[in-house]
């Protein structure tokens, strides 16, 4: 059950673009009918414009404009539809050519689909956590299911109002992406202690195919290059998993031009009318290599930028000891 709240209809006096009357429309209607709300994105009038329709298609008006956009109880309709939000609404009274309307934000406290889908993905993690020393087949099953629901929650977002209009208008996202990591460390580590090599390998080379925007944490990150390292080992103890030509060339590279190691996102600077106080310049940063990302806060933009360029410094240093131990594994592996 969401939360509920009623208005009356916007522009019902007016006739629809197809020259129909909202009025005669309106005389159809019945106290208690279930009506469509749908974002009009062609509107040039107003960008959170919503569409009031019945369930035949018929526009009987706009909810209006101070409860689309900037209403205080509701968080934003129109923001919230724009990220997968769902809201319904039903008639509840009819009077004097007026329809006051009934509307229900689906999801506790306005959460979006891609929110309440990345919950239900913390749960299965947390369960297979407690799973792991009793279970550890069952914990490896409820992971990947949890797994495969994050992957749902990036998928979710990508198809939200939201994220397409911020890739048309800006080239790229602004991070809005799940909170939690992919728990494919904790898959990976419980394969390896059952020795179940071969699916912990391919579990591994699955995770470097994704596009995993949160990435993980360096502490998972050198827990899986270790752990791919040893079980390729055990599996193909004769194999070279090493190219040195192309190890060199990443090092070389690292080190004269940085930047191609680097994505870089927007720095945005905000405004609060209401309370009159400017926000942080915010900017999320991750680093290719390592597949880290953070997201940083500050005042001013100077520093801000002094504290993105100290990150990549510290993340880049990190990465670079990690080519060159793989380097230097290589070359002894050959017998060098």
């Amino acid at each position: 059950m969401g939360r509920t709240f009623r208005t009356e209809i916007a522009g019902i006096s007016h006739n629809n673009i197809n020259g129909t009357s909202r009025q005669e429309i309106l005389r159809k209607c019945t106290v208690g009918e279930s009506l469509v709300l749908q974002r009009d994105y062609g509107n040039t009038f107003d960008e959170y414009a919503i569409a009031v329709l019945r369930k035949t298609g018929e526009q009987i008006g706009f909810v209006p404009r101070d409860i689309a956009f900037r209403h205080p109880a509701m968080n934003d309709i129109a923001p919230h539809m724009d990220q997968g939000g769902e809201a319904t609404a039903k008639i509840v009274g009819i009077h004097g050519g007026v329809c006051e309307i009934e509307i229900e934000i689906i999801g506790s406290d306005g959460e979006k689909p891609y929110q309440l889908k990345e919950e239900v993905a913390r749960e299965l993690r947390d369960k297979a956590k407690i799973l792991e020393r009793g279970d550890p087949k069952e914990a490896i099953r409820l992971y990947k299911k949890s797994l495969v629901t994050m992957l749902e929650v990036d998928t979710l977002i990508r198809e939200t109002h939201f994220f397409k209009k911020q890739i048309a208008e800006l080239g790229y996202d602004l991070g809005t992406w799940r909170r939690a990591s992919l728990p494919i460390e904790r898959i990976t580590a419980l394969l390896e202690k059952e020795k179940n090599y071969s699916e912990c390998l391919a579990e591994i080379d699955n995770y470097e195919k994704i596009e995993d925007r949160k990435g993980l944490n360096q502490s998972d990150l050198r827990k899986m290059r270790e752990r791919k390292r040893r079980v390729t080992n055990i599996l193909e103890p004769n194999k070279k998993t090493i190219n040195r030509s192309f190890l060199a060339e990443q090092i070389e590279t690292l080190q004269a031009d940085p930047d191609k190691f680097h994505e870089k996102y927007l720095t945005d600077l905000s405004y609060n009318y209401s309370a009159g106080l400017v926000h942080p310049y915010t900017t999320e940063i991750k680093h290719l290599g390592l597949g880290v990302s953070c997201k940083i806060q500050e005042y001013d933009k100077d520093k801000l930028a002094k504290k993105v360029n100290d990150q990549f410094k510290k993340w880049d240093d990190e990465w670079l000891k990690n080519l060159q131990q793989d380097l230097a594994e290589g070359i002894n592996g050959e017998g060098i």
